[in-house]
């Protein structure tokens, strides 16, 4: 699959409706939205949600360029708004209008003379799916992304615990997802018998959605926050996919969680008691001598100072090829024990495939470095330009199989963080198409519900 036009989504459409798939000029949309700051400015706390509007019917190439991206509205600051729904409305409107048809539409391109097409013909669009991040998740469909129902595909199979130490809900024991007769169900952390949740579908939500509204559900126990304008769309129920997840953002915030334990900010006191508390990682419980000090063992994911010093003066003089990422240079410059905080979206996504492996080699142990090194490896594959069936067949399992990996090693219940509440959200989940006909189309997905 190397564009939209090879995604399985675009034919469940073709199939569905093919008086709308016969005429090429009918408008297929993708809506995106972001939080970002006006004028590029880092250090402040306003923020808006710019909405735009993509049109796949261009090619792919010109789909996101500054000229052919319709900016739709501007959600205002200078936090995000909870009342996503009501600014979404106009735009929702027009859209309902367009599913009906626009009449006296002018095509200046076509002859009908060669072409065999009016000139004057009825307009038509259909919005295939929102693009946005973990948090904006919530916003647009409405669903919970936070608590003990973080993950919209588990729901209430997702394994979750609150931690009084750290005072947050933490979500552990991802070899729930693997198959029972694995054998890393029986290793460390990972130890459990429990049977994988199955992952819900649309209907699934709808059926909670009609009980909350008849009162047998109470809707801070049903997963969802509020039912999403789209549904107003007549379409919206019947699209394969509804929710995009961005993969440069979760990519961003999961090389940011992994720095954090690699230098120790996440190893604090707090957590250690967690450990104890979860009852994981034994070895790293904080201990009492005889002298009734207490005494933290030292973490062996976490890096030394010297050892810090080495990754910057390593990552700072590669030579890499031009234009493949900004100049890093800069941000490892004097050879500091510190991570640089102003590091681009682009400049972490670089660092993670095919960096920050590279540069562990000496400084981790094997078992860190192989953990981050399949996880770099599923990052490449997820964010390729040409995707093959063949080849992502068992990449769900893969995924799985590195976060255990990375629960194993370092002390990570996951805290409450969009990134690492479910395996197949931080890994941007990807999974074969069973509702597909007996050609066994692949589809590459973030998410298929809601």
């Amino acid at each position: 699959m190397r564009s939209i036009v090879d995604s399985p989504a675009m034919d469940h459409i073709e199939r569905l409706w093919p008086e709308f798939a016969r005429d090429p000029r009918n408008l297929r949309l993708g809506l995106a939205s972001d939080g970002v700051s006006p004028y590029s400015i880092k250090s402040s706390t306003y923020s808006i949600w710019p909405v735009a509007l993509i049109n796949y019917n261009i090619p792919p190439w010109l789909a996101t360029k500054k000229g052919f991206v319709i900016l739709a509205l501007i959600l205002p600051g200078p936090k995000q708004t909870k009342k996503f729904d009501v600014f979404l409305e106009p735009l929702v409107e027009e859209l309902k209008q367009l599913c009906q048809g626009v009449d006296d539409m002018f095509d200046g391109r076509s002859n009908r003379n060669r072409i065999g097409r009016d000139r004057w013909f009825t307009l038509k669009g259909i919005l295939m799916w929102t693009m946005h991040d973990y948090p904006g998740y919530e916003q647009v469909s409405g669903l919970q992304t936070k608590g003990y129902r973080a993950c919209p595909t588990c729901a209430e199979g997702l394994p979750s615990a609150w931690s009084s130490h750290l005072r947050k809900i933490v979500y552990m024991n991802y070899s729930t997802f693997l198959p029972m007769d694995h054998p890393m169900r029986g290793s460390g952390v990972s130890r459990n018998n429990n049977p994988s949740p199955q992952p819900v579908d649309v209907a699934y939500w709808d059926a909670r959605w009609n009980d909350v509204q008849d009162g047998r559900l109470p809707l801070a126990e049903s997963g969802l926050r509020r039912w999403s304008i789209l549904h107003e769309l007549p379409y919206w129920k019947d699209l394969l996919i509804r929710h995009l997840l961005d993969p440069m953002h979760i990519e961003a915030n999961v090389v940011k969680a992994l720095v954090k334990h690699l230098y120790g900010e996440k190893d604090t006191v707090p957590a250690r008691w967690a450990c104890e508390e979860l009852l994981v990682h034994p070895n790293q419980w904080i201990q009492t001598t005889e002298e009734g000090r207490d005494v933290m063992p030292h973490a062996p994911w976490v890096l030394q100072i010297d050892e810090r010093k080495i990754l910057s003066q390593r990552i700072g003089n590669i030579r890499k090829p031009t234009r493949f990422g900004s100049c890093l240079r800069k941000a490892f410059k004097d050879d500091k024990p510190r991570w640089p905080s102003d590091l681009k979206t682009h400049d972490l996504h670089v660092l993670l495939q095919h960096i920050l492996p590279t540069c562990l080699h000496g400084l981790a142990t094997e078992e860190v470095r192989q953990a981050i090194y399949d996880l770099a490896t599923l990052m490449r594959c997820v964010c390729s330009k040409e995707i093959h069936a063949e080849e992502i067949s068992g990449k769900r399992l893969f995924a799985v199989e590195t976060l255990c990996r990375l629960e194993l090693v370092p002390y990570m219940p996951r805290e409450r963080q969009h990134l690492q509440n479910r395996p197949t959200v931080a890994l941007s989940e990807i999974h074969e198409d069973e509702d597909e006909d007996e050609d066994e189309e692949v589809e590459v997905t973030v998410d298929r519900v809601m």
